[in-house]
């Protein structure tokens, strides 16, 4: 196993750049600092699932392990197994947002984490009453 740092992806990703030739550049140099071709590479940051089919197309032969979705199945696993998992695969619950800064952004990024529309997103202020926002929190 071989650790590569490549701490310019997470803001990449954030600014939405998920299939720009700069981002394709960039993961390219940090391949090139590996001395040994990869038999898989595995996706250790929340961030990079997003960048899935960027390393898939860089490296075709390659098999690329998304960890996030790896660690749900284990969650989900282990929740079911021990009775605590309620929700089907077909329920619907209410979601709110609560941002600090830049709503809008939040928002594209955040549909393409979840491939879901976000739909309640509220900006807040942390120097007010904090507890007015814990209050409807479960």
């Amino acid at each position: 196993v071989i650790g590569q740092a490549c701490p310019l992806l997470v803001p990449l990703v954030e600014e939405g750049w998920l299939n720009d030739h700069i981002t394709e550049q960039i993961i390219v140099r940090y391949l090139n600092e590996i001395e040994v071709k990869p038999d898989a590479i595995i996706l250790g940051c929340t961030h990079y699932p997003l960048l899935k089919h960027t390393f898939e197309r860089i490296l075709p032969k390659v098999t690329i392990i998304d960890s996030a979705s790896v660690a749900a199945k284990a969650l989900k696993r282990i929740l079911k197994s021990e009775g605590k998992l309620r929700m089907s695969a077909s329920s619907k619950i209410a979601t709110k947002y609560l941002v600090t800064d830049n709503l809008e952004r939040f928002q594209a990024i955040g549909q393409q984490f979840l491939h879901d529309p976000l739909n309640t997103i509220e900006l807040v202020d942390l120097t007010d009453d904090d507890e007015q926002y814990m209050k409807d929190l479960p």
